[in-house]
């Protein structure tokens, strides 16, 4: 994949902020109207969907914004998705499979392979914050962001 030029920035990935919360962060600075034209830029094709869990391409993502924010796709799947707090509940090879998927591919079928479809106890939907969370981070930082422990 070729890497995209007109990309100056990307703004910093927060401490336990997932990378979804980034991706709407940097849509807002750039005053994006189009998001598909942003899911390009970043991640190289109209066909990732962006996920709140398990974001998908990032060795393209890594590849242009790497310079920018000093990360590499597995401290991104580590640090800033899901996975890690489902990986103590799937085997190994089960796991590795997942992070191939979520480094370099589309994401289609990872909710299944790791069981969240499965499972139906307490699921929720959408994004949640703390409050006294977002009040801190507006003092801190001018701005904020989903966290994946909310």
């Amino acid at each position: 994949m070729n890497k995209q030029e007109n990309v100056e920035f990307l703004p910093i990935i927060y401490k336990d902020e997932i990378l979804y919360s980034t991706v709407a962060r940097y849509h807002l600075m750039i005053e994006g109207n189009n998001l598909k034209d942003v899911i390009i830029k970043l991640f190289g094709k109209t066909t990732v969907i962006p996920s709140i869990e398990f974001p998908t391409n990032l060795e393209y993502f890594v590849d242009n914004f790497g310079k920018y924010i000093n990360v590499t796709s597995d401290l991104l799947i580590k640090n800033h998705t899901a996975l890690p707090y489902y990986s103590i509940f799937n085997f190994k090879d089960r796991v590795k499979e997942i992070k191939n998927e979520m480094k370099y591919g589309d994401g289609k079928g990872i909710k299944h392979k790791i069981g969240y479809i499965a499972g139906s106890i307490c699921k929720k939907t959408g994004l949640y914050y703390c409050p006294s969370c977002l009040n801190e981070e507006y003092n801190k930082y001018g701005e904020g962001y989903f966290h994946r422990l909310h």
